[in-house]
Order: C-alpha cells, then structure tokens, then sequence
C-alpha cells in the first residue's frame, strides 16, 4: 500500500511539469472599445452589431476577441449626459501599426455606420499569454 501512495504522489508532482505552458509575450497591448448602441435612427439592433463584428471586427482581428454589453454614460458635444446600451469590445493584439490602424478603421466605421459621435478607445501595454 505505500508504494502505491508514493507512485500517486509522484505522479502529481510530475504531470504539472508535463502540462503545456501559456508563452507569455511581452510586447502586447489592450485595447477596449466602447460602443454607444443608440442612434438617430434607433437602437443598434443584435443583428447590426453581429454584422458589423463579423464584417470589420473579425476579419482585422481573427486571433480572438471578447465583447460584452454594458451601460454607458457620457457627455455629448452639447453639453448633454446622455446614457445608453453599449458594446465593449476587448482586443489583445500586437503592439505594432497594423493592429494600431485597424483598430482606427473599425471605430471610424462604426461611427459612419452608425453616425456615432465617438468611440472610446482604453489603450495599455500588457503581458499576454496564450
């Protein structure tokens, strides 16, 4: 009985080393987008948003991405606290121009499509692993 128990033990204290590790890098960055959902027209609908992901957010970044809803407030140009629905759109990516400009694409996109005042965008250097 007490080889098997110190088999057991050894086997737990060897198949963590066995274990695929996450590669962490150095050189990543954050970006969270923030998405008012209200429009002139009406509300951004569940199907407007999975279109405009799966057309200008995917295709840019097809590694991965994390969104979920929220409520917003903000201050418009006029002075007016305005509070909505809205989207956060979570992106880890490398810190590079490539990744800078799509990010850039996607927040004047959504604000033609949507005739958005603005899009806030949270940028920070993180270490990410995979």
């Amino acid at each position: 009985m007490r080889k098997i128990w110190f088999l057991a033990l050894g086997l737990l204290v060897c198949l963590p080393a066995c274990a695929p590790k996450a590669v962490i890098q150095n050189n990543m960055v954050e970006d969270t987008l923030y998405f008012g959902l209200s429009t002139p027209q009406g509300p951004v609908t569940s199907a407007q948003w999975e279109d405009f992901l799966a057309r200008e957010v995917t295709p840019r970044f097809p590694d991965g991405l994390t969104v979920w809803d929220a409520k917003g407030q903000w201050k418009d140009a006029k002075g007016v606290i305005e509070k909505e629905p809205s989207k956060v759109l979570l992106l880890v990516h490398s810190a590079d121009a490539k990744s800078d400009e799509a990010i850039q694409q996607i927040i004047d996109d959504y604000k033609k499509r949507f005739d958005q005042e603005s899009v806030m965008r949270v940028t920070e250097q993180v270490r990410a692993g995979f």
